[in-house]
């Protein structure tokens, strides 16, 4: 039955005395109520004796809602089951800004006259339980928090039909808490394209926890994090403040300053300075503009609130789905009203001009709160902090290259310290100096962070608990990811030495049983059958007495405890080891001679311009194992471009074996492959033309990527490791000299770049392997010596790297500039 309140914002200008007597009215159980006539005869007089117009069609219009909240509450009445929410496609949404506003929202009306069909809400939803009912969402992959450029589909693709279920109980909501921010919803299940990744798992998120989401390419650790960030799971608490940033996340090309750009992603205070601003100027002016500004501001606030609810109504159905298309009514006569008299305005505008003092007072204490003056000092230290120096800060969005927009994307996320803040590869654009302030800024933050990352070292410095996403669950351990393997590692150990005691142990038992009966045999000795009987069921009930918890074990416990089998003992299972193959070059290159030899190299781009490398002198000998480290901007492209040819020296020389075939895996290679329809082996076979099919599996399978990868799926609809695997068959496949890899641990998993490591460790001594990246622990385990590109030189670092790492973190944690 609907409120006086709900009456009052149905009619928003009459008094509440008023708004008591048409509730009284409705109420009335003796009055007929579902003829519109009738009400537009009732409400008429009403509204004339309170002095407030209305044309036919407004007037028919409110009068309607009012019985319409009636049919509503009836209907909800009758209907005694609480229907699940049937698969809906749900507009995305994003978490970063403004949500798009509809032009038109569903007649909400046309949908309240009659109740749904029972019989397709029990088909989608099947049968409701008394403990808990299944809430699914269907999406159409919405689009991440930051517009994405070149996406992939697939599994974490944008074409991929996703859904989404939690387990919920009906009275959820009765026992929401609004203060807090903790996440715990059971039975999580994720669906995509028919193929479930995730299957019934609790996820479990404690306020101001960092977690790290540990998996293999593929098992849906992005699709897991993209139904979080888009809102899309129903059950998710709905006061927490989620930002999903995803892993080539981009911004749109404008010429929006980059300062400006991060200060205003926080939407909140971009309402509270423009709702202030606007105030201000409309309070100084007096009379009307007063009146008239802050009639808008209240249109403004009337129309979110009721996309908010037009929102909650798509989403549901059943009882809760009148409950919401209830509400919808409400909100959506109340924005009409509210636009109605920010138009035409009010006759009596004193009493808007007291509300108005009284929201720009509001607006100011809101000011202090969110500290609206630092903004921009914070916004600037983020922006330091990542690597932008004063001329990026001061350039615009459109003048930024897609790693520093990628930069910028992470920035605002940062700056808008939500709830809940989602990472999806966050180191990937971001060299060592960058990486290790981040995680040094990551580790100061109230949020509860979710991130997925490659680099182990940014892992233990960041997360202090592990969620391993394999075999269709999440499992959470409390600690680092190096504390989470060591504890694995010793936990298959514990388990494989039970089993082995076990088998030793019903060896024996099965030989003494054997003993037992020849003997009982040979003697016809009743006691020794008997013996050997017994030591048969004893061997049937051998296992642990306790589970992994510490209780103990008794069969009366468990559902089947007439059987007499004991508890049996579950080998821990593991993450199949990666296995790649470097392949050694066909043709061999004279002993003692350098594959590149560096002489005096000076280089710049223009006489213009400053030096970018000065007095280079470095060679790679046959089977070098060199990595090559450094700040963004500090040469170290330059130089491998320099290395390969692609540059000219402007002063000295680059020396290359005339013999040598070099590979070179770029930073950007996974984005230069081809979209579309075409498979694995057909872009392998453009490629190479010369090398047969079986060779070419032979490559695509030496690094990791699955036979039926290779024709059953498209390249658009790999993984973003898989697709980096493919990229690196690709430059295998010529069976290089010299193998130059920039950052390729972008988009590989834990799993494969150690795999990656020991295959580069044990290659054949005639490659040469150079590796540009920000990965400490990766260039620790393959290169034998480092080189540091910094200040125009390039020096060898004999100090070693761990000591050099060292030295940065000192500077970043004393915010000096590295």
């Amino acid at each position: 039955m609907p409120s006086v309140d709900d009456v009052a914002a149905i009619l928003p200008r009459i008094s509440i005395d008023m708004a008591t007597y048409v509730h009284s009215f409705l109420t009335d159980t003796s009055t007929s109520r579902t003829d519109v006539d009738a009400m537009v005869e009732f409400v008429g007089p009403v509204l004339e004796s309170e002095d407030v117009h209305m044309d036919e069609v407004e007037l028919d219009q409110a009068c309607r809602a009012l019985l319409a909240t009636l049919e509503l509450e009836n209907h909800a009445r009758k209907d005694a089951l609480v229907d699940l929410d049937e698969p809906r496609r749900i507009a995305p949404v994003s978490t970063a800004t403004p949500s798009a506003r509809p032009s038109k929202s569903p007649d909400a009306r046309s949908r309240a006259k009659s109740p749904p069909s029972k019989s397709r809400a029990a088909k989608s939803a099947g049968k409701t339980s008394s403990k808990g009912t299944s809430s699914p969402t269907t999406e159409k992959a919405a689009p991440p928090a930051l517009e994405k450029e070149g996406s992939a589909s697939g599994l974490d693709g944008q074409d991929a039909d996703i859904v989404v279920t939690t387990q919920v109980s009906r009275f959820w909501l009765d026992s929401f808490d609004p203060d807090s921010t903790e996440i715990d919803l059971p039975g999580v299940q994720v669906i995509v394209d028919g193929r479930e990744l995730l299957k019934s798992s609790r996820l479990r998120l404690k306020q101001g926890v960092r977690y790290a989401l540990c998996g293999r390419n593929g098992v849906g650790k992005t699709t897991l994090m993209r139904a979080i960030g888009n809102g899309t799971m129903i059950g998710f608490p709905r006061n927490i403040r989620v930002l999903y940033l995803e892993q080539e996340a981009s911004l749109a090309n404008t010429d929006q300053n980059v300062v400006a750009s991060v200060v205003a992603s926080d939407k909140e205070r971009a309402r509270i300075m423009h709702e202030s601003k606007l105030l201000e100027a409309a309070i100084k002016e007096g009379g009307d503009a007063t009146s008239k500004a802050y009639r808008e501001i209240v249109a403004e606030h009337a129309e979110a609130e009721r996309l908010i609810a037009w929102q909650n109504a798509e989403k549901r159905s059943g009882a809760r789905g009148w409950d919401a298309r209830k509400v919808l009514l409400i909100k959506e006569a109340a924005a009409n009203a509210a636009k109605r008299t920010a138009k035409e305005g009010v006759d009596d505008i004193a009493a808007d001009i007291e509300a108005a003092h009284e929201m720009l007072n509001k607006l100011y204490e809101d000011q202090a709160e969110i500290n609206a003056e630092e903004a921009k000092h914070r916004a600037v230290k983020i922006l330091e902090g990542l690597g932008f120096d004063e001329e990026k800060r001061n350039s615009t969005i459109s003048e930024l290259s897609g790693g520093w927009r990628m930069r910028l994307a992470l920035a605002q996320a940062l700056f808008l310290n939500p709830d809940l803040l989602l990472l999806d590869e966050p180191t990937n654009h971001l060299d060592l100096p960058s990486t290790l302030w981040l995680q040094e800024y990551l580790k100061t933050t109230t949020s509860t962070i979710l991130l997925v990352s490659h680099d182990v070292n940014f892992l233990n410095s960041v997360c202090n608990e592990i969620i391993h996403f394999f075999e269709q669950t999440l499992t959470y351990f409390p600690g680092t990811y190096d504390e989470f393997i060591k504890f694995r590692d010793e936990k298959r150990q514990m388990k494989q030495h039970q089993q082995e005691v076990y088998d030793k142990k019903k060896k024996h038992m099965e030989k003494s049983i054997e003993n037992a009966l020849k003997a009982a045999r040979a003697h016809n000795d009743d006691k020794k059958l008997a013996q050997a009987a017994s030591r048969k069921k004893a061997i049937e009930k051998l296992g642990p007495t306790h589970y992994d918890s510490g209780k103990r074990f008794k069969q009366s416990y468990h559902a089947g405890y007439h059987l007499t089998e004991g508890l049996g003992i579950e080998q821990v299972a593991e993450d199949e080891e990666v296995t790649m193959k470097i392949p050694s070059p066909e043709s061999k290159i004279r002993n003692n001679t350098d594959l590149i030899q560096v002489d005096g190299l000076w280089f710049r781009y223009s006489a213009d311009d400053d030096w970018v490398l000065k007095n280079v002198e470095m060679g790679l000998p046959q089977g070098c194992r060199v990595g090559v480290i450094g700040a963004n901007g500090s040469g170290k492209s330059t130089l491998l471009q320099l290395i390969l040819g692609i540059l000219t020296p402007t002063k000295g020389h680059v020396n290359r074996n005339p013999a040598i075939r070099i590979g070179y895996f770029a930073q950007h290679q996974v984005e230069s492959l081809p979209t579309g329809t075409i498979s694995p082996l057909t872009f392998m076979k453009q490629r190479h033309p010369d090398l047969s099919e079986g060779d070419l599996r032979g490559c695509m399978s030496g690094v990791g990527l699955p036979s039926f990868a290779h024709t059953s799926q498209t390249i658009s609809s790999l993984s973003g490791g898989q697709k980096s695997r493919l990229a690196l068959a690709d430059v295998l496949a010529s069976k290089p000299h010299l193998l130059v890899l920039d950052e390729i641990t972008n988009h590989l998993d834990l799993w494969t770049i150690q795999g990656l490591a020991e295959a580069l460790k044990e290659t054949a001594k005639d490659v040469g392997i150079l590796i540009v990246s920000h990965d400490v622990r990766f260039v620790r385990e393959v290169c034998e010596q480092v080189w540091v590109v910094s200040n125009c030189a390039v020096r060898r670092l004999d100090e070693g790297l761990d000591e050099y790492v060292k030295t940065l973190q000192k500077a970043v944690k004393k915010g000096r500039k590295v």
